[in-house]
């Protein structure tokens, strides 16, 4: 009885450290991110370089943490980001927008990884699993607050299986991360913007000879001498 209790001991608290560990792994929660300048200046340099007159709003940088079930603030997170966890990850973002008349908005993702809902201002805009494509989402102007707003994401680590990854990506892709990949930014458009473009080139004489048409989504003032 003696030997069997000296050798019950050592197994008690084996297990007790064992179970420890569990609980200690479970809450682990382990993140990475960039901080919001770098992440703005990459992603102001390739939208000048693709449409130099564009207009937008960054909503990189800090976000809150939040509960899902309570929404109490646990903390903050960068984004873009990733993060290694089965919990259901919550973030908030507030922003100020000055609306002009007869813009239209589109909210630009990037690629994300995991199951996502993304929300403005308590509307639904967003509710479904788009792993490695980018997500780009056309706001209603009425849901959209001329002053403060809220955008609010929700993302949950996917069981992700072999058909879920793209053609394009090698076989041995490593496992990424569920998170958000790229930085986020609100497209701001004129109410009036070139919605289709045709064009063609013509080589006679060592010369080149461009000729094209641009569609508006919708026609010019007349009377004004407008011309496209």
């Amino acid at each position: 009885m003696n030997l069997t209790g000296k050798h019950l001991a050592p197994v008690i608290f084996f297990w007790i450290l064992i179970s420890a560990a569990s609980l200690v792994k479970a809450d682990e929660f382990v993140y990475y991110s960039l901080p919001e300048e770098k992440v703005n200046e990459s992603l102001e340099a390739q939208l000048r370089w693709q449409v130099p007159q564009r207009q937008w709003l960054f909503l990189n940088g800090d976000w809150q943490i939040k509960h899902p079930e309570s929404g109490d603030v646990l903390g903050v997170m960068r984004v873009p980001c990733t993060f290694r966890s089965d919990t259901r990850l919550l973030l908030e973002k507030k922003f100020d927008l000055r609306k002009l008349p007869q813009s239209q908005f589109v909210l630009n993702l990037g690629e994300m990884n995991g199951f996502v809902k993304v929300r403005v201002n308590d509307h639904l805009l967003y509710d479904n699993l788009m792993n490695y494509y980018p997500v780009s989402l056309p706001v209603d102007p009425a849901q959209l607050n001329n002053g403060d707003n809220l955008i609010h994401i929700e993302i949950t680590r996917d069981a992700r299986r072999f058909g879920d990854v793209p053609g394009f990506y090698p076989i041995l892709l490593p496992q990424v991360d569920t998170g958000i990949l790229r930085g986020i930014y609100l497209e701001i458009r004129s109410g009036r913007f070139v919605e289709q473009l045709a064009a063609s080139a013509t080589v006679a004489d060592s010369q080149v000879t461009l000729q094209g048409a641009a569609l508006l989504n919708q026609p010019l003032p007349a009377g004004r001498g407008y011309q496209v």
